[in-house]
């Protein structure tokens, strides 16, 4: 990573977390307070358990639901030597996690057992947004419900995800990852680096799985006794991203001054030409998530689901459907 100052590049030098002095219960609160790093502009999701023990014991590092209904599993190692030190593969301990919560069938049953504890842990969070006269129950029961219902009361539960961090991956558990993938298990590697700028530490952020390519990262098993991996060119490699705000303006679907709605909200604001939007009632500059996220009181949201163009009455992932074939 560079940093250009004066069209000059300099090189900001990567680093470890534990260089750092961070231990894996920084790395966890850092996310768990902030779990938009993980999910970009096309997933909602709301944490709901921290260390939640299973009946053998074992704990899971944080829990969430999407907005497809879905129990999200979310397990972090500081480091590649934490991973490769383990008694139990860190894939597998997921995946033991993930099949526990795949007994939760009711979302009365989550909020029993899991939320209402984290909401009890961390109740002065949710007094902002609750009357402190609430249980941690019934805060729980309106925080979740209403998670469901704003987008659009999926099915509960029908499957579950799974999401691993750390700051780099040992050859075997990326073996495994692309093997689960590729049957169907819903599976992904998040890549989260530190880097050291001054007095400054710097988070970059990379999904290295699931690729539409599993073969790049399978185990190789050689003539001899070793095993390794080899990957290919990234050139070789294609991923699918869905359109931002960026391409519906350079297509004509949207343009600067067009007002965006909050669905099922009062708020309104006006689009910028960068893709920003002004808040009509505060008259900030942010970007789309950031005006959205406080109007829900969610970590991580929809960003197209969620921006309805005023002119259309439509919302912006409406649009986006709509127009992608012709482009």
């Amino acid at each position: 990573m560079y940093i250009v100052e004066n069209g000059v590049p300099k090189k900001i030098e990567e680093t470890t977390f534990s260089d750092l002095n961070m231990k894996e219960s920084d790395l966890e609160e850092m996310l768990r307070q902030n779990v938009d790093m993980l999910c970009e502009e096309e997933v909602s999701m709301i944490i709901v358990g921290q260390q939640v023990r299973n009946e053998k014991n074992g704990r899971s590092d944080l829990t969430a639901i999407d907005n497809d209904g879905n129990i999200v599993l979310i397990e972090i190692k500081r480091d590649k030597k934490d991973i490769e030190h383990r008694k139990d593969a860190f894939e597998f301990q997921a995946i033991r996690y993930a099949a526990n919560c795949a007994s939760i069938k009711e979302i009365d049953e989550l909020i029993q057992n899991v939320f209402a504890p984290y909401v009890e842990k961390h109740k002065e969070e949710f007094h902002s947004k609750y009357d402190r006269s609430l249980t941690s129950i019934e805060i729980a029961q309106r925080e979740v419900k209403s998670f469901i219902s704003a987008n659009g009361n999926p099915q509960f539960n029908r499957k579950q995800r799974i999401m691993l961090v750390a700051s780099d991956f040992d050859d075997q558990t990326l073996s495994a990852v692309a093997w689960l993938n590729s049957n169907n298990v819903d599976i992904s590697c998040y890549q989260v680096i530190p880097f050291q700028m001054e007095d400054k530490t710097l988070i970059d952020i990379k999904k290295i799985l699931p690729l539409e390519e599993y073969d790049d990262y399978y185990v190789k098993i050689a003539y001899s006794s070793s095993m390794s991996y080899t990957k290919r060119e990234s050139s070789d490699i294609t991923k699918r991203s869905l359109p931002k705000i960026d391409k519906l303006m350079e297509w004509g679907i949207v343009k600067a001054g067009d007002q965006i709605k909050a669905k099922n909200k009062d708020d309104t604001a006006t689009l910028m030409n960068d893709g920003k939007v002004k808040n009509n009632k505060t008259n900030e500059i942010t970007t789309m998530q950031q005006w959205l996220k406080p109007l829900y009181g969610w970590p991580s949201i929809q960003t197209y689901v969620f921006a309805i163009d005023v002119k259309t009455g439509k919302t912006l992932s409406e649009l986006r459907d709509e127009n992608m074939d012709e482009h």
